[in-house]
C-alpha cells in the first residue's frame, strides 16, 4: 500500500478500526450500519399499502432508472413494466403508479413530478422529507424516510420502498416478494453490518478486505445476469461517489468476448517492480465478481466458471445465502449492496472525508442523525435512530 494520502489517515487504517473509527468524522458508517433499521422503517409504514394493479410502475427522480432495473431483475415475474425516468414522462396518467424518489429536500424537479402526477389523476407515493417544495407537492402520498442518513447511505430505504410499493400493487404474484418479507430482509442486513462494521475484526470483515484490494485501482464490478448487473451498477455508484475511488460496471460477457478490459484485468503484476527505478507502475483494474443469486441459472453459472477460469484473481462479491426464493434474492442482493458501501465508507474515510452533500440527516428528520459517532453495534445504531423517529404509520 502507498503512503498516507494528504487528508486522510490512508490506507493503513484499512487494518485499524480504531483509526478509521476516530477519522469518521461525520458519522458514515454508522450511516451505513442503519440499513435493517430502514427497512423495517419502510416496512412498517407501507404494511397496509393497498394498490390496484396498474398499467406500469414509473420512478421518477435522479437516481430511478437505477433503482427501477434492480426492481425490475429482482420482481422478473412482475406483469406491468417498471420504468425509470428523470422526469414524469408525458403519456404517465391515472393508470399508472408513480412513484417519485426525491434526491434532496429542495428537489425541485421531484416537487413538479408530484405536482404533474397529482394533476394527471395517477397513484401516487412520494418519497421526501417531511417539509419543503416535495413534501408540500406529495401532499397525503408523502412517505417521509424515518431513518436519519444521508442519501449516499440510503439505498436500502430506497430499494426497499420500491420493492414495497411494486409487492402491495400486486406486480410480485401470490408467491412473490411481499411487504411482510421486508423483516427478514432486514435481519440479514443486520447480520452484514455486524460483519462488515468496524468492530469486527478486519482479517475476517469482508467490506475492508474489499476496501483494502480497491485502494487507489479501478475496481470493476462484474455481473453475470440481470441482478447481477443491476448489483454491478450499484456498487460502482457507490465506490465512486461514497468511496472517492474510480469504479465501472460491466457484464461478464464483455469480459470474455476479449478486448482490452479483459486483457487488462488477467495481466500478472511485477512483484519485483521498483518505483524509483522503473517509474510509477499502473495497477490493473481489479475484477469483482458478482455471481447469480438466482442458483438454476445454467448459463449464468457457466459464465461466471469461464471468468473465474480466465481472471483466478478476481473477488468474488456474493451473499451468505442464494436460491430462486424471492426474498432471499432480495435479501442477498442488499447484502452485496450493504458490503460494497461499508467498503466505500471505509475507503473515504481513507482517503479523507468530505461531508456529505445533504448534510447527516438527508431526508430524514432534522436533528435525527448521529454524527461523528462510531457504529459500535447494529443495535446501538437501530436504538438511537428509532427513538428520535415519529413512529406514526404512513396513511
Amino acid at each position: 500500500m502507498s503512503g498516507p494520502s494528504p487528508g486522510g489517515p490512508g490506507p493503513d487504517a484499512l487494518t485499524d478500526p480504531e483509526a478509521l473509527t476516530a477519522a469518521d468524522h461525520y458519522g458514515v458508517v454508522a450511516a451505513v450500519a442503519s440499513a435493517g433499521a430502514q427497512v423495517r422503517a419502510v416496512a412498517e409504514q407501507l404494511a397496509e399499502l393497498r394498490t390496484d394493479r396498474p398499467r406500469s410502475v414509473l420512478l421518477v427522480g435522479v437516481d430511478a432508472a437505477a433503482e427501477a432495473g434492480l426492481a425490475a431483475a429482482l420482481l422478473p415475474q412482475a406483469p406491468v413494466p417498471l420504468l425509470g425516468c428523470p422526469e414524469l414522462p408525458a403519456w404517465a396518467g391515472a393508470l399508472d403508479l408513480v412513484l417519485v424518489l426525491a434526491a434532496d429536500p429542495d428537489d425541485r424537479p421531484a416537487a413538479q413530478a408530484a405536482a404533474e402526477a397529482t394533476r394527471r389523476g395517477a397513484t401516487l407515493l412520494v418519497r421526501a422529507a417531511a417539509h419543503g417544495p416535495v413534501a408540500d407537492a406529495a401532499g397525503a402520498a408523502l412517505v417521509p424516510p424515518r431513518v436519519a442518513v444521508p442519501e449516499l447511505a440510503a439505498g436500502p430505504g430506497r430499494t426497499s420502498f420500491v420493492l414495497a410499493a411494486a409487492a402491495a400493487a400486486g406486480l410480485a404474484g401470490p408467491a412473490g416478494f411481499r411487504v411482510a418479507d421486508l423483516a427478514a430482509v432486514a435481519d440479514a442486513l443486520d447480520a452484514e453490518a455486524l460483519a462488515c462494521g468496524p468492530a469486527a475484526e478486519p482479517f475476517v470483515n469482508p467490506a475492508l478486505t474489499l476496501a483494502g484490494a480497491a485502494w487507489e485501482r479501478t475496481t470493476v464490478f462484474l455481473g453475470a445476469d440481470g441482478v447481477g448487473r443491476a448489483m454491478a451498477e450499484r456498487a460502482a455508484r457507490s465506490m465512486t461517489l461514497l468511496g472517492g475511488m474510480p469504479s465501472a460496471a460491466a457484464h461478464v460477457e464483455r469480459v470474455l468476448a476479449g478486448g482490452q478490459l479483459g486483457a487488462r484485468m488477467a495481466a500478472p503484476e511485477d512483484p519485483f517492480a521498483d518505483p524509483d527505478l522503473d517509474g510509477p507502475a499502473t495497477a490493473r483494474p481489479l475484477p469483482v465478481l458478482i455471481p447469480p443469486l438466482r442458483r438454476d441459472d445454467e448459463a449464468a453459472d457457466a459464465r461466471v466458471q469461464a471468468v473465474r477460469r480466465m481472471l483466478p484473481r478476481a473477488m468474488v462479491l456474493a451473499p451468505d445465502q442464494a436460491g430462486p426464493e424471492p426474498v432471499t434474492a432480495v435479501a442477498g442482493a442488499l447484502q452485496m449492496a450493504l458490503r460494497v458501501d461499508f467498503a466505500a465508507a471505509y475507503l473515504g474515510i481513507a482517503a479523507g472525508q468530505a461531508p456529505p452533500p445533504d448534510g447527516p440527516d438527508g431526508l430524514g428528520p432534522a436533528g435525527g442523525a448521529r454524527q461523528a459517532r462510531p457504529a459500535a453495534t447494529v443495535e446501538d445504531v437501530m436504538r438511537d435512530n428509532w427513538d428520535d423517529q415519529d413512529r406514526r404509520p404512513w396513511s
